[in-house]
């Protein structure tokens, strides 16, 4: 998944651990500024950080990433509602079977290159099913505790010293200093102006995902201390159990495997 942004007027690209990972083994002319990172040591991917995302930030990189259209762009697909999203995976599923109809007469040359196809198209119809699972509330990502440069903005009256804005994980606002000044021990938020700035993002939230019922609220300081993080999930929330998770993608990964002759 990879998620564009702009702050303090500079644009960035966030981009998980995973697809990493995926890009050094299946994608040709990447920039040598992420080729040395992967090879230089200073990305190691296991279990327990392949969700989370790094930061690029030169415009070499930046177009790079805009162009590798197999990892799934958050904002473009995060407002699109949950059939739209099973449509966009109905659809890659649709491809793989075109590709395959015409598998056992390619020569050697299109088998590999149709096989690539196939692992990047199967890679990016699970990101479409996290994006779905992430909707219902059934998993939780660690995106990067940044504003997002386009959701929602609260400052209050003009020369307010604060600002709430939607943060780029969608169960977040982030409250902050106005001067980008870290938040004191023993500074007191005006009370007025946050309630006045959690109702009005929570009906912004609530038009968004069509939900009129009520959520459970935390507050926590970001590590920087630049940041306070204002959480919220809906109350009838239940966490995810593995069959449900296994059962939506695995249709597509036996089609792939069979188009390459693997066991299931």
């Amino acid at each position: 998944m990879k998620i564009f942004n702009v702050e303090d007027g500079k644009k960035k690209v966030y981009v998980q651990m995973n697809d990493i990972t995926m890009l050094s083994q299946a994608v040709d002319n990447v920039p040598a500024s992420i080729l040395g990172k992967i090879y230089s040591g200073s990305i190691v991917v296991c279990d327990s950080n392949r969700m989370n995302f790094i930061e690029f930030s030169s415009p070499e990189e930046i177009r790079f990433f805009e162009n590798q259209d197999w990892i799934v762009d958050y904002k473009k697909l995060r407002n699109l509602s949950e059939k739209e999203l099973i449509a966009m995976w109905q659809s890659i599923l649709d491809e793989i079977y075109a590709m395959g109809a015409n598998y056992v007469s390619m020569s050697e040359k299109e088998r590999l290159e149709a096989e690539n196809r196939f692992s990047l198209l199967y890679y990016k119809s699970e990101y479409i099913s996290e994006i779905i699972f992430l909707k219902r509330g059934m998993t939780q990502m660690p995106f990067p505790v940044v504003p997002d440069s386009d959701g929602f903005t609260f400052a209050g009256d003009s020369g307010e010293t604060y600002t709430i804005k939607s943060s780029l994980d969608p169960n977040k606002f982030l409250l902050f200093r106005s001067d980008g000044k870290s938040i004191s021990d023993y500074e007191e938020i005006p009370q007025g102006f946050l309630k006045s700035g959690v109702a009005i993002a929570l009906v912004d939230k609530r038009h968004e995902d069509n939900f009129y019922g009520d959520y459970d609220m935390s507050y926590s300081m970001s590590d920087d201390r630049r940041y306070l993080i204002i959480g919220f999930k809906v109350k009838s929330y239940t966490s995810d159990t593995p069959t449900e998770r296994k059962s939506f993608g695995s249709g597509i990964k036996k089609l792939v495997n069979r188009f390459l002759g693997r066991s299931n």
